[in-house]
């Protein structure tokens, strides 16, 4: 009985290391900057409301990634003062976290609960783009419908004017 549950103890504790390391990936759409820098926001969801709580910006260069619209999902859009878009990005939504578990009844099977999380702090990194000035923040909403584009839903806008590097 006591193998059992250590060996339960270090699935579970398997699967958050992967899940951290995972989430805290946030995939970005790199682009071409002359300065190559990095700004690191640290953000607030809290019951759908998104706040500034940290800005930095360090030298450096985000790598290439690209994601598909699927799961559930932030987007943003970086603006400039003009309203023109200079880059989008999707995160995973940092509201939602999969917890799998061994089924106690079934030994062998796995369980997989959806917790989410009305107070939530995570960092999302952006390439500091000349004139960059409001980053805007979606909900991306699927209809269940395959191939279908799917709706967003306004969570917030964050000004990050890098005139106060």
């Amino acid at each position: 009985m006591t193998r059992k549950m250590d060996l339960l103890l270090l699935k579970i504790i398997g699967m958050l290391v992967c899940y951290t390391l995972i989430t805290c990936m946030e995939p970005l759409w790199a682009q071409n900057n002359s300065n190559d820098e990095i700004m690191f926001l640290r953000l607030r969801l809290k019951n759908d409301v998104i706040t500034l709580v940290g800005k930095s910006i360090r030298p450096g260069k985000l790598k290439s990634h690209r994601m598909s619209e699927t799961g559930k999902g932030l987007r943003y859009v970086v603006s400039s003062m003009s309203g023109e878009s200079l880059s989008v990005g999707f995160i995973e939504d940092p509201s939602f976290h999969l917890y799998e578990y061994e089924d106690a009844e079934h030994a062998g099977h796995i369980k997989a609960k959806m917790v989410t999380v009305a107070d939530v702090e995570f960092t999302v990194r952006i390439p500091v783009k000349t004139g960059m000035r409001l980053i805007t923040f979606d909900r991306v909403r699927h209809n269940g419908v395959q191939y279908e584009r799917p709706d967003y839903l306004r969570i917030g806008s964050i000004d990050v004017s890098t005139q106060d590097k």
